[in-house]
């Protein structure tokens, strides 16, 4: 929401209209709007990390606002997770974080889904430079990463691409 609120916020009098599931809408309503809007920007849960195929000039900015992991409190994931644990390894480093890094890949991927595709993904965790984990979701990357600190150094950097 914090993520959604500086975009709408900063983007104010430019053609981009924010799109961010629960707040403006249904998964499916703002999927619609975002097919047909090529000046949207699309934020959503990790229920478009897959089924959701946006070709061309509709799909030219992706925000992700956290690093997609898995809901430890999911009955199969927990036991999972304690079945790794018995075995002396360790649940998050071992299945978490590189199960994360797989759906972080297809998240990744919806941008750029045929050869004359180009856009942005902005990363809005910043466990990704915070955490040594941050890392593996980095070289999961084809592509060289930017980095920027500040909202404002972001938005900045990004203005030309948006234009």
């Amino acid at each position: 929401r914090k993520t959604t609120s500086v975009l709408t916020e900063e983007m104010k009098g430019s053609e981009h209209r924010i799109l961010a599931q629960g707040i403006t809408g249904s998964r499916e309503s703002i999927t619609e709007t975002f097919r047909k809007d090529i000046s949207s920007v699309l934020m959503g849960t990790h229920s478009f990390w897959e089924g959701v195929d946006v070709v061309g000039e509709a799909l030219s900015c992706v925000v992700i606002a956290r690093l997609p992991f898995a809901v430890f409190t999911d009955p199969i994931i927990e036991a999972r997770c304690e079945q790794i644990e018995r075995k002396g390894g360790n649940a998050f480093l071992d299945f978490s974080v590189p199960n994360a890094v797989i759906r972080f890949r297809q998240g990744f991927g919806r941008l750029i889904r045929h050869r004359s595709d180009r856009g942005i993904v902005i990363i809005a965790d910043r466990r990704l430079i915070t955490k040594r984990y941050g890392s593996w979701f980095y070289g999961s990357l084809p592509l060289q990463c930017l980095t920027y600190g500040s909202e404002p150094e972001l938005l900045q950097a990004i203005q030309p691409f948006l234009r």
